[in-house]
């Protein structure tokens, strides 16, 4: 009988001093509410990412497509209380990517925006960039390289911008694509990568900034990729230096061959994870090599991992 109470005692400890420790543990990551969140919103074929940090400071990268800004991106805005936006990025001016931030400018008004919206500079003719340009008004600023903006915890940074790179180097660029702004966003243990549709192949007017900047960004944890998976995009070299765990393709169903097949395979023999956001009638990804989600893909990063959609990644 006694030997029975002392080994009762000692079950009745163990559940005491161990079960509330592994409980509150996952008590923390499961209801921790100041979290760094990224969205990348469906556009179609175009681009638009959403930052929202811990602090409560809301960034944009890109507007998509005419349209979209208003039946895409002031949607998600309204329905997350956001009214405004402290800062704007437009990688470049093509018309997928600048075409909807003067629908959300002026969903709210340019005073809506507290700091400035970032792009290249200079100036490019297209209906979309004079529509962008007036909307935004004094609030427009062009970005230099290295600019870093710091929100508590959460830096981005300016890796590359009309073919000039952190580290001084350069590529001559020609082509609209390769004067794409690269910017690393950096949380804690988290890096994400996003350069609009920056090359990484010497074709015609395209030029190879990828391989320059790889070693600049070194590896981190979500790529963005380029040019929405086109073949002028994250080369090989790129690759094996950064080595996504986790690689998104903003692509539409009516696109211009997007994602490559040569780009996927490239993504899957890194052993990255791809999401996309819409099904596309180029390129196959099995289904344990990723998934295509016909919607948003959201980004949730916590102390020790890292969400993309529902998959739990974490940290090396």
């Amino acid at each position: 009988m006694k030997i029975y109470f002392w080994v009762l005692s000692l079950i009745i400890l163990f559940f005491q001093c161990e079960c509330p420790n592994i409980s509150n543990k996952n008590k923390i990551n499961k209801t921790e509410d100041k979290f760094l969140k990224i969205c990348i919103i469906d556009v179609d074929q175009g681009d638009a990412i959403l930052i929202m940090t811990p602090d409560n400071k809301y960034i944009l990268i890109d507007g998509g497509k005419k349209t979209y800004g208003n039946n895409e991106i002031n949607p998600l805005l309204d329905s997350l209380q956001i009214t405004h936006l402290d800062y704007i990025f437009a990688s470049h001016f093509d018309a997928d990517h600048i075409g909807g931030l003067d629908e959300v400018i002026n969903h709210s008004t340019r005073e809506s925006i507290i700091n400035y919206c970032y792009d290249r500079g200079d100036t490019f003719l297209s209906q979309q960039f004079w529509d962008y340009k007036t909307s935004i008004g004094n609030k427009r600023k062009t970005i230099a390289v290295a600019e870093t903006l710091i929100f508590g915890e959460v830096k981005i940074i300016c890796v590359c911008v009309n073919g000039k790179l952190i580290n001084g180097d350069s590529v001559k660029v020609k082509d609209e694509n390769d004067f794409c702004i690269g910017l690393v966003i950096k949380y804690r243990d988290f890096e994400f990568f996003t350069a609009g549709d920056i090359s990484g192949v010497d074709i015609g007017n395209h030029k190879n900034v990828e391989t320059k900047l790889a070693p600049l960004i070194g590896d981190i944890d979500v790529y963005k990729v380029s040019h929405h998976g086109s073949k002028y995009s994250s080369n090989s070299a790129f690759l094996n230096i950064i080595k996504p765990e986790a690689a998104i393709i903003s692509v539409g169903t009516n696109n211009y061959g997007h994602p490559a097949q040569e780009v996927l395979n490239r993504l899957i023999n890194i052993k990255s994870r791809i999401y996309q956001t819409n099904s596309s009638d180029y390129g196959n990804i099995a289904k344990e090599q990723g998934c295509i989600l016909n919607g948003d893909i959201w980004i949730k990063v916590f102390n020790d991992f890292y969400l993309v959609d529902k998959d739990t990644f974490l940290f090396r």
